[in-house]
Parts: C-alpha cells; structure tokens; sequence
C-alpha cells in the first residue's frame, strides 16, 4: 500500500492516486465526494452523501440503492487533495479533506451576497466592488488617511414620509470605503413592510472574513432637534453573514417606521456612522 501514501519529503501526490482519483467520482453528481459516509451501490458505483437520496436507482446500473458504504474509498479519499467547494468562484485551492472545514472559514471566494438590499447575486469577495460599481454604481466615500484608529461618516435616507408609507419602494444603495486596505459597506435597510409597520436597520459590512471583521467595531446613531439621540455600538459584520441574521439577532441600530418620521428633518433621515479598530492588525 506504500503508494496511497504522500511523500514525506516533497509532499507530492504520486500520479497513480490521481488517476485513483479520477475514478471516485460520485457517479451522480460527477464530483469527487468531500463528506463520510461515501455510499456504493451492489456493483461498486460510487455514491456521494448528498446524492445518495436523490435517486432510488443507481443510474449507471440500474440496481436497486442501499446503504452500502465504501470504507475503502473513504480512507482513500480521506489521502486525495480535493478542490475548494468555492472554485467555481476562483479559489484554486487544493487540500486533504479534513482541512477543508478549516480553509472555508477564510476562503476569500466563499460566495457573499450582494450589498444591495434587492440584489439577490452571490459572488466571491474578490468581485464584489467590480460587481457593485458595474451594476449599481455604489458611491465611495473617501476614509481618513491611512492608519488612522476611527473614522466618521453620515448617510443621509431621503423620502422618508414616502418609504414609510409603502409609496416609495427604492432600495438602499450603500456606500463604501476603503479602511486598512478593506472594503467597508454602510448599510441601512427599511424591512419590506406594510405602511408603518416597517423596521430600519443601521450596520457596517465589511469585504473580508468573520475572523478579520472582530477586529472592527460600528457605531450607528440618529438624533433629533430636541437632541434625543438613538445609537448603537456592536462588531463590524462580515459579508458572509446574510441581512436576515442581522435583523433577528439585532447586530444593529433598529427601529420602528414611527422613530423614522420623529428623526427626520425636511423628510430625510441622517445616520452617523464609526467605524474603529479594536486590535492591533
């Protein structure tokens, strides 16, 4: 068996477990399966877990499906340097299986959703300003100079009266900057809602993992002529995490359509954003 094994020195793949390789693919997805329990069928065909209950047949012999597991091919894919999930959005990455929960966490092509609240595209973060300046020309706000520990930016929410009464549906389009070499979204978001049953949302995204975003901190504020004052005080949110998390775990400024109306002068609504750095980078 001294073949399926790597070389100690050059940690190279022999050629034989590639061609190996070439041969275990899940004969319904045509992948190379990436999770235990890998299935077989009575005559040998390889089928993935996540197959294994879309079809009651298998397709290459039409013999009835079990729950037949191939412990041989698991072992040895277990030694197979398998693609990133995300390389179809560029991630050229090869890997032992058991590392690929780990390198997920940080891929910077695991698939983020568009910062706009009506887009509904998934992208790497590698293309998400290209995609957000093509297609929705987002406004770049210009940051302090580099370095700098805190930065300060208002947004202004026009047509207030008009949201908050269901009459004017126009999406938020967020603007950016760009802090210690990373993209920043200023986001607020008004839920889609019946008249004045809406909920305002107020956060920062940034372009760049989960790890990478505890190392930023947002404040997000709102005040009034007769200087009542709304704010709130949490972690930068990375893209990966999608708005409806936001809004239930309430990492953000939120309020009512009501709230709304009373911050607002002249039918537009400001916000005051921070955005500072809590680590050392």
């Amino acid at each position: 068996m001294e073949f399926f094994t790597l070389s100690r020195k050059k940690r190279i793949l022999p050629p034989l477990l590639e061609d190996l390789q070439e041969g275990l693919e899940c004969v319904i997805c045509v992948d190379i399966p990436r999770q235990d329990p890998v299935y077989q069928c009575d005559n040998g065909h390889i089928i993935c877990r996540c197959c294994r209950f879309k079809s009651l047949i298998c397709p290459m012999c039409s013999v009835k499906l079990g729950n037949a597991r191939c412990v041989a091919v698991e072992k040895i894919l277990s030694k197979c340097p398998i693609s990133c999930p995300n390389n179809k959005y560029g991630c050229t990455k090869r890997m032992a299986k058991a590392r690929v929960d780990d390198h997920q966490k940080e891929c910077r092509y695991k698939p983020v959703g568009c910062p706009v609240t009506t887009c509904h595209d998934l992208l790497s973060m590698e293309d998400v300003i290209k995609h957000m300046d093509n297609l929705h020309r987002g406004y770049k706000i210009s940051a302090k100079f580099t370095g700098a520990v805190q930065h300060d930016f208002d947004v202004t929410h026009k047509n207030v009266t008009l949201q908050v009464e269901g009459e004017d549906p126009t999406s938020w389009v967020p603007s950016y900057c760009t802090i210690d070499g990373l993209d920043f979204f200023i986001m607020c978001w008004r839920t889609m809602a019946p008249a004045r049953q809406g909920k305002w949302l107020a956060w920062m995204y940034v372009n760049a993992t989960s790890e990478v975003s505890k190392k930023y901190k947002f404040k997000a504020s709102i005040t009034n002529s007769n200087e009542e004052k709304l704010s709130y005080t949490g972690p930068v949110a990375s893209l990966h995490i999608p708005r409806g998390q936001i809004l239930n775990f309430g990492n953000c400024l939120k309020f009512d359509d009501e709230t709304a109306i009373r911050y607002s002068k002249d039918d537009e609504l400001k916000v005051y954003f921070k955005v500072y750095r809590t680590s050392l980078l």
